[in-house]
């Protein structure tokens, strides 16, 4: 019997939210730009402020992220965010992390993502956790 979803749903009614983006503060826009184009999200937008980026947005289907320059230092032990993302191919993604000198954690198969999911830390400590769904998500 195939068990209903949150993600099979879709939106009817106007008042319904419709995204929920993420906006993360960043020590270093470039290097983190970088690290999650090398998770699978395109850079789609920018804003520039006397000749250095301070804001983007990245994307991929229908998931995004914003980051920001932090005005301060970014503490990596008091993020409280963690993130989820969804993949077609956790284990190629890992694999892909992996050969571009990244450090996944090791891939397990809990009861709630059978296919898999493995745990990321990006250079602002934040948390990814990346598990594959049992069949895909349409954009």
């Amino acid at each position: 019997m195939a068990r209903s979803s949150v993600f099979d749903r879709r939106v009817h009614d106007v008042s319904e939210v419709v995204s929920f983006v993420p906006y993360a503060h960043v020590r270093d826009l470039g290097r983190s730009t970088a690290f999650y184009q090398a998770v699978g999200l395109t850079s789609v937008e920018s804003v520039e402020r006397t000749g250095r980026t301070v804001w983007a947005l990245l994307a991929a289907g229908s998931a995004m992220l914003m980051i920001a320059q932090a005005d301060d230092l970014v503490d990596p032990h008091r993020q409280g965010v963690l993130f989820y993302l969804h993949v077609t191919d956790v284990v190629a993604l890992r694999n892909r992390l992996t050969a571009a000198g990244l450090a996944p954690g090791p891939l397990s198969h809990p009861d709630h993502m059978p296919r898999g999911e493995f745990r990321l830390v990006d250079p602002d400590g934040y948390v990814l956790l990346i598990g594959q769904l049992s069949e895909a998500i349409d954009g």
